[in-house]
């Protein structure tokens, strides 16, 4: 099957001309064609019965991620999406590209911190694969079950219900994002600032608990996780369920650290910028009944979480922010092939993307 993004010729647009959205639309339609959705959730699903399905998930490792990080990073993008579509992982295996030059220590290091970030989640480490390459790559593969009857899936969202996100623990949003920042532009902030954002990198706290208290209600109607963060988020779902997504600034306000000013100053930008982290986070954005959100914020409390309402689903399609209609490829997002800028310049691209949404600090 020959696609129009790439023909026999070598003609056709790039994947730079689409970005990677577009993309995943393209191999959806393909796929999925005129029949059953097949894909297009965060996890693939295989129904056992009408009770009982399994949720299947697979996640590479980005490149240039820090030796300490990859463990970490790698266990929590696999298993975000089985917790947020309402699963319990169970076994994990993971695939490695490693140089020549690898030590033997360092394999023995990654397979312990692996083992250690996994057992947090009580899953277990059960095979993979080993390669020889150029350069290190890592790819983990999730099998999890879930209720099929409270499977949480992209599509879903009405006018009328309401949006909202986890917060792990209570806590605020924002420091790994900041502490990558700080790092890549070079950021003159206080050193209590920088060493309280290096410390949040040194851990992921996986909304499990959350995302199970909120899906128990039986009030979510749709969600997915935010490994794009808040825009890509919204432009998802907004897609997926052909809807117009209306945010609340006020709200998304309350979500970063306020510990975080100096770092905002420094950007000129408004501390609610670092709501719209390009997915450094690791919540869930949920959908849900209007008439059911009480039930959810009490329900996420009670585990020691919490659930913020954004927004809500309007009539249309589209984005808007505090009654104005934006243009939803501005939302700062982590896309790959983007047209705009190469992967490794979304850090300046946010930036801009964010004083062009809520101004300067």
């Amino acid at each position: 099957m020959t696609s129009r993004l790439e023909r026999p010729d070598g003609g056709g647009e790039l994947l730079t001309d689409v970005g990677e959205y577009h993309v995943h639309e393209l191999i959806e339609n393909l796929i999925n064609g005129d029949g059953p959705r097949v894909i297009g959730d965060d996890c693939a699903v295989y129904e056992l019965d009408d009770r009982e399905s399994l949720l299947l998930n697979m996640d590479r490792l980005p490149l240039n991620v820090e030796t300490y990080n990859r463990a970490r990073l790698c266990v929590a993008q696999t298993l975000s999406d089985i917790f947020c579509m309402g699963g319990r992982p169970c076994s994990f295996m993971v695939a490695l590209t490693l140089p020549r030059g690898t030590t033997l220590a360092a394999v023995e290091t990654l397979m312990a911190d692996l083992s250690a970030e996994l057992a947090r989640y009580d899953v277990r480490l059960v095979g993979g694969d080993t390669k020889e390459g150029q350069a290190f790559h890592m790819v983990g593969f999730a099998l999890g079950r879930a209720a099929s009857d409270r499977l949480v899936r992209r599509t879903g969202a009405r006018p009328g219900m309401v949006v909202g996100v986890t917060s792990a623990k209570a806590k605020h949003w924002g420091l790994r994002w900041a502490n990558a920042l700080i790092r890549e532009l070079d950021l003159s902030v206080p050193p209590a600032t920088e060493a309280l954002c290096r410390s949040a990198d040194e851990v992921i706290e996986l909304p499990e608990a959350e995302s199970r208290a909120a899906i128990d209600t039986g009030r979510v109607r749709a969600g997915l996780d935010l490994s794009d963060g808040v825009g890509g988020g919204v432009r998802i779902l907004a897609r997926a369920s052909a809807a117009k997504m209306v945010l609340d600034g006020g709200a998304l306000a309350t979500l970063p650290d306020q510990r975080l000013r100096p770092v905002a100053e420094a950007l000129e930008l408004p501390l609610a910028a670092f709501a719209l982290s390009p997915g450094y986070d690791w919540e869930n954005m949920y959908v849900v009944d209007a008439d059911g959100v009480g039930d959810v914020v009490d329900s996420v409390a009670s585990v020691g979480g919490r659930f913020t309402v954004i927004g809500r689903i309007g009539e249309g399609r589209g984005v808007e922010l505090d009654g104005l209609a934006i243009d939803e490829k501005r939302l700062p997002v982590d896309e790959k092939f983007a047209r705009d800028y190469v992967w490794e310049q979304r850090f300046s691209a946010w930036r801009d993307d964010c004083r062009a949404i809520l101004g300067n600090g």
